[in-house]
């Protein structure tokens, strides 16, 4: 190689390496400074991908897993779609919720824990967990207006499959107790048995108690605008409001329930018409929800102790009435017992027409209503 090309060679390298030198100097700015970010863009992308899917509606159960089991691939409903005031601004009624439900479950679920799939119908009926979902489904009806409506009902609907599964199985009991002439079959009663531990198998899953939980420690900051709410409020004809507290909003449930079974037709004239006797079940269903929930909160219990009993009596003369009724329709089913169970059914509703009678001439709706109407007002915030 010649002397003048060792020297453009020379040349060409030390420009090269100058121009190395100054780009690994430059600035981090400008065209450079783009590709610096990219992480943190990703960490950004992939908050919004959570974002997203949180607030999509879970649908299902998947045994084992911690979170939610599925995504349905709808934005929730307008008025639930993300949080409309900030965390640090949420109403008092959404600040107390969370415990309150919470604390229902974990208690349920507790029971639920200590109770065997192998428990006889007397070992159901004498147990407490099915009371305890009554409660759960009860207060999960009651702060539906905080949460997303859809993806409470998902949750509010396996409790109430276990809640009824469980009733159908302890039936068993209670009509063997009521009328010992009604032979059960034992298909039947393994049927009811298996049905109840089906039903009861999301509620035993630690992966679907963690969704439940999850979903509940996260009401919305303020009660929501969107359609779609419980039974019970449509019956009320009412809805939950931030003008009240967790306390208020329930008393303002009970006393407007109360005050649509004033303006009901407490009774039915054929207990033996299947359709009457659901209107029946209907109305103590109702009434038995008033006495659960006031019971549920301490303000309310203590502030009402003296003014429920017309309520309690009411009630369990009716649900006297209704086992009595279970017993008639299984003896019709198996085809034994059915004089003596109709002789009961007679008896208990004519038991439960006096009771509906006196609580109508006594007015005895009324001091509830008023008591809990008085608690509401107090719980206005």
């Amino acid at each position: 190689m010649t002397m003048a090309r060792k020297l453009a060679a020379a040349r060409k390298l030390l420009a090269c390496l100058l121009m190395i030198a100054l780009v690994t100097a430059w600035p981090a700015s400008g065209v450079f400074a783009q590709a610096a970010p990219a992480v943190s863009h990703a960490e950004h992308l992939q908050r919004d991908t959570n974002r997203d899917r949180d607030q999509q509606p879970s649908i299902g159960f998947q045994s084992g897993q911690g979170g939610p089991s599925g995504d349905s691939g709808k934005s929730k409903p307008a008025g639930d779609s993300g949080k409309s005031k900030p965390a640090d601004s949420a109403t008092v009624y959404s600040t107390q919720v969370a415990p309150v439900l919470i604390g229902a479950f974990d208690r349920a679920m507790g029971e639920i824990d200590a109770a065997p799939e192998d428990m006889s119908p007397t070992d159901v009926k004498n147990a407490t967990f099915r009371r305890r979902l009554l409660e759960v489904r009860l207060l999960m009806d009651t702060d539906n207006f905080a949460y997303n409506h859809d993806q409470m009902k998902t949750y509010r609907d396996v409790v109430d499959a276990a809640y009824q599964a469980i009733g159908d199985y302890q039936d068993v009991s209670v009509i063997q107790k009521l009328v010992p002439a009604v032979q059960i079959s034992p298909d039947i009663i393994n049927a009811r048995h298996n049905q109840m531990n089906e039903s009861m198998y999301p509620l035993r899953d630690d992966g679907w108690r963690n969704e439940v939980r999850g979903f509940l420690s996260d009401p919305l900051p303020n009660v929501r605008s969107s359609p779609g709410s419980p039974r019970l409020w449509d019956e009320a004809e009412a809805r939950a409001s931030d003008q009240y507290d967790q306390v208020g909003n329930a008393a303002m449930l009970e006393a407007s329930l109360l005050r649509h079974l004033q303006n009901q037709d407490l009774g039915v004239s054929d207990i033996f018409n299947p359709d009457q006797k659901i209107y029946f079940h209907d109305v103590r269903k109702e009434m038995r929800s008033v006495i659960v929930l006031a019971s549920l909160l301490p303000e309310t219990n203590d502030a009402t102790q003296d003014v429920t009993k017309p309520l309690t009596t009411f009630v369990a003369a009716y649900g006297d009435a209704g086992d009595a009724y279970a017993a008639w329709d299984m003896a019709n089913q198996m085809g034994s017992g059915v004089d003596d169970a109709t002789a009961l059914l007679n008896q208990s509703f004519a038991k439960a027409q006096d009771g509906k009678n006196d609580l109508i001439a006594s007015n005895g709706l009324d001091p509830m209503a008023q008591r809990l109407e008085s608690i509401r007002d107090a719980h206005r915030v």
